[in-house]
């Protein structure tokens, strides 16, 4: 009896000693989340201080992601400006932003691109419904802390890159709507609009995250001699577009772009519904954004080696 009494106050305290620690990983995550907010706030604040109105504008529009709409493409530099110095121009990185921007990817809906990748690398795909940026911080800092695990190692190789598809739902006077990349002026992925009023970032978006470690083979190896980061910015080559429906903002923010993605089937979730992404022609393509895990930024800075090099 005793023996029995004893393995149960075992396990009840093992079970707590869990229970703390998921609270208070939960607390920290949300501290950095408010941490980096703050600090976008008070840089806010003395850029208005220190800035005309107009350098001000052009400042906040000189970021990776405005650039890259502009014809600004990181994959043909990689191999002449990988240091940090080469992109401090750009807003984002200067500020240390949480991604920086790679560039978008186009695909047929039937194109499995996440099984395409993780036959050369470490590859891994979460899909959810999401109701603000916060949701993906959170996902990819997980991704992060249980891959670094399995390594078995103190820091990741870095860079690690990410693909955010974003599916929209777009009402008007109460009827769905397609998204086709000359009617998507707003670029807003999820909007209600009727009569009365207009509602945007109304509704959890379906979300999928992919998160690629090109340095490491699909079986959690280093490549050698940049071999994977090779690998990577080839296979990205011929398939980034600039379409507009790349540029859809990601759920009630207008920092980062979540492109667009397609849905048909039904998940057997109550928060499902379907969405569609077609050029003029009506044919059908996912978008999906790339960008590069800021090691700099506070959220991930804790599980990425940090060096010059940005990418």
């Amino acid at each position: 009896m005793k023996k029995t009494s004893s393995s149960t106050i075992f396990i009840i305290l093992i079970i707590i000693i869990g229970v703390i620690s998921i609270l208070y990983n939960t607390y920290n995550f949300n501290k950095k989340i408010e941490e980096f907010q703050n600090q976008n706030k008070n840089s806010s604040v003395e850029k208005f201080t220190n800035f005309s109105y107009n350098d001000h504008i052009n400042v906040m529009y000189n970021t990776t992601l405005e650039n890259y709409k502009k014809g600004l493409d990181i994959n043909d530099d990689y191999k002449y400006k990988k240091n940090y110095q080469n992109y401090i121009q750009y807003y984002d990185v200067k500020k240390d932003f949480p991604f920086i921007t790679y560039g978008c990817i186009q695909s047929k809906p039937n194109e499995n691109i996440y099984d395409n990748l993780k036959e050369k690398f470490h590859t891994n795909i979460h899909e959810f419904y999401s109701l603000s940026i916060d949701d993906i911080y959170q996902k990819i800092v997980y991704d992060l802390t249980i891959t670094l695990q399995r390594t078995g190692k103190d820091v990741l190789d870095e860079p690690v890159y990410i693909i955010i598809y974003q599916a929209p739902n777009l009402y008007f006077n109460n009827e769905q709507v397609v998204a086709r990349h000359d009617l998507s002026n707003n670029l807003k992925t999820s909007y209600e609009q009727n009569i009365d009023n207009v509602k945007i970032g109304f509704e959890k978006l379906f979300t999928k995250l992919i998160i690629i470690y090109p340095n490491y083979n699909n079986e959690l190896k280093l490549y050698e001699n940049e071999e994977g980061l090779n690998e990577f910015h080839k296979y990205f080559k011929d398939k980034l577009s600039r379409n507009k429906l790349c540029f859809l903002e990601c759920n009630k923010i207008n920092t980062y772009a979540c492109g667009c993605l397609n849905r048909d089937e039904s998940d057997n979730s109550s928060d499902f519904y379907k969405s569609t992404c077609i050029e003029y022609t009506g044919e059908k393509f996912n978008y999906g954004m790339v960008y590069i895990i800021n090691k700099f930024n506070s959220l991930f800075s804790k599980q990425l080696k940090r060096n010059s090099i940005i990418m």
